[in-house]
């Protein structure tokens, strides 16, 4: 069912945002995580898989939520934590704590809230 509907799911974001989209290969390699984590919390639940599942669930929502919030224009790579660190303590210094984009702002952290609170 994860595969099925990460496809459906992937071609129709595609279809409205050629630019945007996430690569094929992207795709399938966190499909495959999430299958192997999901996989592991059914035969071997516990505090050694709930510990790196929250970990990496905040990380990949912080991720995700930045490229939503940018539109795109974020490079994924190793250094992205220091540009978010960066880049938040530039807009905290230059405009007192305004986001540049206040309606994203609000909807993205939303977003976040309520899906920290499930």
């Amino acid at each position: 069912m994860y595969v099925i509907a990460t496809v459906c799911i992937l071609k129709l974001y595609q279809s409205r945002h050629p630019d945007i989209a996430a690569k094929s290969h992207t795709t399938w390699m966190i499909l495959s995580v999430v299958i192997i984590i999901g996989f592991g919390g059914v035969v071997k639940g516990g505090l050694y898989v709930w510990i790196p599942f929250v970990f990496a669930h905040l990380a990949v929502t912080f991720v995700v939520s930045a490229k939503i919030y940018y539109m795109g224009r974020v490079k994924i790579d190793r250094w992205i934590w220091k540009r978010m660190f960066q880049s938040v303590k530039l807009d905290i210094a230059a405009r007192s704590g305004k986001p540049i984009y206040l309606g994203r702002f609000i909807i993205l952290s939303i977003a976040v809230l309520l899906n920290f609170s499930l």
